[in-house]
């Protein structure tokens, strides 16, 4: 915990950038991304109400990924409400204040400040995207407000190493393993996996992390990366690299089209495979939409699925009910990101950000990513891992094991 001088010196600097800022005109800095809820802050007086405030791309390249997250905020926020939200048994209020990023992480920084400095908000948000959760995780770090993205463990947020920064999410090497676990557990399972590497953050993390698996867990079978390839580009010749290699499963570690090339692809080449894995796209309504028929059978990662046994996912899942709608991966972070920064506070009884970050270190948070333990560094323990497989137009859950929501896996593929 921090000793008073130090906290004189976070409260300080802030009082001296925030003045700073309101003299140039922060507002310029910031574009057309405006405020989309809750108002300013409140400053000082506002001893019991908690301000939640959020940057997320509801505009830009993860729009539709960052608006089922928004609608899981909102279903917790409306959870936390509903339950009596309280601080030390006295009634208390929740402000959620957003800002558009427009998918862009230097706006998200430049929000994350707005929020920290001009509306004084007690815990920080992002949507869907590692670099944004790396864009801000420094903010939060340097000015000592409770941060909780829905990111992937990065490398830059290892290295922060911020007992300020808490990811309810896996790191990009947790992706393959189910995938792999699948494999062996067939009994015919394939001889060679091929590995796809997209030339980005994703790539490097999970196929390095697949063949290191497999090679740890001694599987019958040889996982090894075919190709590297850069993100957006054809993907023929990579597709035809795993061909020429005799592969008879594979697995993209990359983003959309990558995920594209191998459920389309690999039909019109003609491929014989037994098994095939997207990178990101799997829980994906518009991967879906896109790829239709030859989606079916393909294999993905994702971190919350209404059918997994865990912590109040049947709360989640009634709720959007309600609604005629069915939570995804991201509804549920959004969800547990609300639940983390409500229930936190709640159980400190305090508004005060070193109570809330020391309440987050102690506790064990049963949410529907999982029941969640996080170390100093904001590293999680007791996530979901869980691997679903497009069947009929559905993404059902397929392992672990014992909470199929599937009749059974399709494998292989050509049967």
């Amino acid at each position: 915990m921090a000793d008073d001088s130090a906290t004189h010196r976070a409260t300080s600097r802030s009082f001296d950038r925030r003045t700073a800022l309101k003299s140039i005109g922060v507002a310029a800095t910031l574009g057309t991304a405006g405020c989309l809820g809750g108002g300013g802050g409140g400053g000082d007086g506002d001893g019991n109400t908690l301000r939640i405030g959020q940057t997320l791309g509801l505009s830009g390249p993860v729009a539709s990924l960052d608006e089922q997250n928004q609608k899981g905020v909102k279903t917790g926020l409306a959870y936390a409400r509903d339950n009596g939200f309280n601080l030390q048994g006295d009634d208390a209020e929740i402000e959620h204040i957003t800002y558009d990023n427009e998918g862009d992480p230097e706006k998200a920084r430049q929000q994350a400040r707005r929020l920290v400095d001009q509306d004084d908000v007690h815990v920080l948000l992002t949507g869907t995207g590692s670099t944004y959760g790396s864009a801000v995780a420094p903010v939060a770090h340097d000015e000592e407000v409770p941060f909780i993205p829905y990111s992937s463990y990065t490398p830059t947020i290892a290295e922060l190493n911020s007992e300020w920064v808490f990811v309810p999410a896996p790191r990009i090497t947790q992706y393959g393993k189910g995938f792999l676990e699948l494999m062996a557990l067939q009994s015919n399972p394939p001889q060679k996996v091929g590995v796809l590497k997209e030339n980005t953050v994703v790539g490097e993390e999970m196929a390095p992390a697949m063949v290191e698996y497999a090679d740890d867990r001694g599987f019958d079978f040889d996982v090894s990366i075919i190709d590297t390839y850069d993100r957006g580009k054809d993907m023929t010749s990579s597709l035809q690299k795993a061909q020429n290699a005799n592969v008879d499963a594979l697995a993209n570690a990359g983003h959309y089209k990558g995920d594209v090339a191998v459920a389309r692809g690999t039909i019109q080449q003609g491929m014989d495979l037994k098994a095939k894995m997207a990178g990101v796209s799997i829980s994906l309504d518009v991967f879906l939409k896109d790829v239709k028929d030859a989606a079916n059978g393909m294999v993905g990662y994702t971190g919350f699925h209404p059918g997994a046994k865990t912590p109040l996912s049947d709360e989640l899942v009634g709720r959007y009910e309600q609604d005629n709608a069915v939570p995804g991966w991201h509804d549920g972070a959004g969800f547990t990101q609300t639940l983390l920064a409500t229930e936190t506070a709640k159980e400190a009884g305090s508004l005060d950000k070193q109570d809330i970050i020391d309440t987050l270190h102690d506790g064990i948070w049963p949410t529907p990513m999982g029941t969640l333990d996080f170390d100093m560094a904001g590293k999680p323990s007791g996530l979901n891992h869980l691997t679903v497989q497009v069947q009929g137009g559905d993404r059902e859950l397929v392992y672990p094991i014992d909470q199929r929501t599937a009749d059974d896996f399709i494998y292989p593929l050509s049967s």
